[in-house]
């Protein structure tokens, strides 16, 4: 019961947030919040490459996933190229023990030699999917086209608790630190009863 109760009260502030901002936030918010996102990794293909550095001490732990989705409205390659500041974002927060980056690329309308490149280029925490049939999208039709949802933090049932990108919105970074914050520490008080 507490947990909805906490989950109602961080969902409803970030959906005033989100309205000062967007005049149509709030029923994108509901709509995105209402259900849980469906991660089809098995029908994606994952991206191998020793620029990608995956956080093996979390995988196993892992409590939360942080989603970055790539669409094919975006250029593909300069958030690629980006990718870095992920990194120092999950360090500086100190999230990187509780958080494992997820980012998903819809590659239909794009050079995939480019992308490669892009990749190369830069050295990144997490794990990388090209999304070459568009899936995601599919499986998640009420994600809103606004590129500032596709950016999202799931809970362990894929529940989206958190949505917007921190790193060009320090509201969203400090919501996200305290959404994982508040919800480590009522799973600690849980364990110690």
């Amino acid at each position: 019961m507490y947990s909805k109760e906490l989950l109602f009260l961080i969902a409803s502030l970030f959906l005033y947030i989100i309205c000062r901002y967007f005049n149509q936030g709030e029923t994108q918010l509901v709509k995105l919040i209402s259900q849980p996102i469906h991660l089809p990794f098995s029908q994606m293909e994952k991206i191998c490459n020793e620029t990608i550095l995956q956080n093996t001490e979390i995988l196993e732990t892992e409590r939360y996933k942080l989603i970055h989705y790539i669409d094919t409205e975006s250029c593909v390659v300069c958030e690629l190229k980006a990718m870095y500041q992920w990194n120092d974002f999950l360090i500086k927060t100190g999230l990187e023990k509780s958080v494992q980056l997820y980012y998903i690329i819809d590659t239909r309308n794009h050079n995939r030699k480019e992308l490669i490149a892009a990749i190369n280029e830069t050295y990144i925490q997490g794990e990388g999917y090209f999304d070459n049939t568009g899936i995601f999208r599919i499986t998640n039709e009420f994600i809103p086209s606004n590129k500032f949802f596709h950016t999202f933090l799931l809970d362990h049932n894929n529940n989206v608790i958190v949505a917007g990108n921190p790193l060009n919105n320090p509201k969203i970074e400090e919501l996200l630190i305290e959404t994982i914050d508040n919800m480590n520490n009522k799973s600690n008080n849980v364990l110690s009863k």
